[in-house]
């Protein structure tokens, strides 16, 4: 029995299984693309109100490398498949190979198993970029580009985070420990375990555990609260995040965090978020993925934080929408969070083939879970601070980007968890203690331009310098 894999420029032209006991079985362009309009149409039908992670309408060709174990007495002919390894005491190969082709050998029955290839290192943490960017780790790790917790310093602890979205993985080894429980407002029961991907990628970029592996958070010693308001192909009703907020009302929550958008003004969605507000929840939420001049709601009522996303370069994303009610920004390009462990919607070729585990993805809703972040460790640091206060607080040291002051591109700039949690009064006190007096000094005149000055040797463990002043 021969298999062959068939492979034309970028993309599959077929996959033909040649064996005297079995059919020629062929998927053909033209299949897949009707097979594609088909899912896509019904995912369309669905939608209410929709997440704004960013997904494109006619995805491109995405590849992954894999590792593929065949079945006993398989015989292998892997011709224009690019081809990383073939083992030589195992019945398989490791390959790089199409998203949708990985998908339909998951099923296929020659097939013994299939996997992607995970990348292995040394035990630590993985600091994102987007978290170093706000300077997160400088509050919980002390330095720059820590990537441990040191004991005693703000990280989140004590503070209760909602994550209004699709339900979390809490089975993930980064997520398991701060996961705190939460609700499945979709089929309404006590289960909020997500079957689309975005609400745990969402929950690492706030609280990824410190664990020695994977990622770590914004704030990773921060509680997370899974309230599943979304299914699994990312829309939901508003009567239902609603209902979360509500939830989050009723169980004491201390920041929402909302990575969803769509459709006009709605007044018992507006009065849901006075609600949260009155309660003392600070509300984050996504300006939205359309790249245009209007704010998506929830994120554009009053009494919600309205987030944009910036890139690496501190530029405004090109997906991001800007307006009047843009309040800060923060990064939310090629941002590296928790996936679940196990399969769901986004892993899927024609939803963006994002892998298990980890997984990069871009939007306005990776950036408003760094602001949540951030917000929780600075009610870590000062839990008596009102979303009034936390907002101002945001305000006025968030770093200013674009023009001067505040605009509708950036609002007041970039979150910084740094300068936030200090003005929180929540950062590292400063040496109050007074210089010690120099004993012993005495001088000598070298020259018209010189002079030398000795004194006794100061005993304080902690001395760093000495700052020597001219006085006329």
């Amino acid at each position: 029995m021969t298999i062959t894999a068939s492979i034309c420029g970028e993309s599959i032209t077929r996959l033909v299984l040649r064996d005297a006991g079995h059919s020629v079985m062929q998927m053909r362009s033209r299949e897949r693309a009707v097979l594609f309009a088909t899912l896509l149409l019904s995912v369309l039908l669905v939608s209410n109100v929709a997440i704004t992670a960013i997904h494109s309408s006619a995805p491109k060709t995405r590849y992954v490398n894999a590792i593929i174990m065949f079945k006993p007495g398989v015989d292998v002919d892997v011709a224009g498949i690019d081809i990383i390894h073939e083992y030589r005491n195992l019945n398989g190969i490791a390959a790089r190979i199409p998203v949708f082709l990985y998908n339909m050998l998951e099923h296929a029955w020659f097939v013994s198993s299939i996997q992607l290839d995970h990348e292995m290192s040394i035990l630590q943490d993985t600091l994102d970029w987007g978290v170093d960017d706000v300077d997160a780790e400088q509050v919980w790790g002390g330095a720059e580009d820590a990537v441990d917790v040191v004991q005693g310093n703000v990280d989140g602890s004590g503070v209760k985070v909602a994550i209004l979205d699709t339900g979390i993985d809490y089975t993930h080894p980064d997520l398991d420990d701060v996961y705190a429980g939460g609700y499945d407002f979709v089929d309404d029961d006590s289960d909020p375990k997500d079957g689309n991907g975005h609400g745990t990628h969402c929950a690492g970029i706030v609280a990824a555990e410190d664990n020695g592996e994977g990622v770590i958070g914004v704030a990773p010693h921060a509680s997370i609260y899974a309230v599943r308001v979304l299914n699994n192909w990312g829309s939901g009703s508003t009567s239902d995040i609603i209902a979360g907020i509500d939830w989050a009302i009723d169980n004491g929550m201390d920041v929402i965090s909302m990575s969803l958008g769509g459709g006009d003004y709605d007044q018992a969605f507006d009065d849901a978020i006075d609600r949260a507000y009155d309660a003392g929840i600070v509300v984050v939420a996504a300006s939205g993925n359309d790249g245009k001049g209007t704010i998506s709601y929830p994120a554009a009522y009053d009494n919600a934080i309205a987030v944009g996303a910036i890139d690496s370069d501190h530029n405004l994303a090109d997906f991001s929408n800007y307006g009047p009610e843009q309040e800060v920004v923060a990064p939310g390009v090629d941002i590296y969070s928790t996936m679940p462990t196990y399969t769901v919607t986004l892993n899927y070729w024609f939803m963006g083939g994002y892998s298990q585990n980890y997984d990069r993805m871009s939007g306005t809703s990776m950036a408003t879970p760094m602001v949540a972040g951030v917000v929780a460790l600075i009610l870590s640091a000062n839990p008596d601070l009102t979303p009034p206060e936390v907002r101002d607080i945001l305000h006025t040291t968030s770093v200013d980007l674009g023009s001067a002051g505040w605009d509708q591109y950036f609002g007041y700039g970039e979150v910084n968890a740094k300068a936030a949690v200090d003005e929180a009064g929540g950062g590292t006190p400063p040496d109050t203690t007074p210089p010690a007096k120099v004993t012993g000094l005495t001088t000598e005149t070298l020259s018209h331009t010189e002079i030398k000055l000795t004194w006794d040797a100061n005993t304080e463990e902690d001395l760093d310098h000495y700052n020597v002043y001219r006085d006329g």
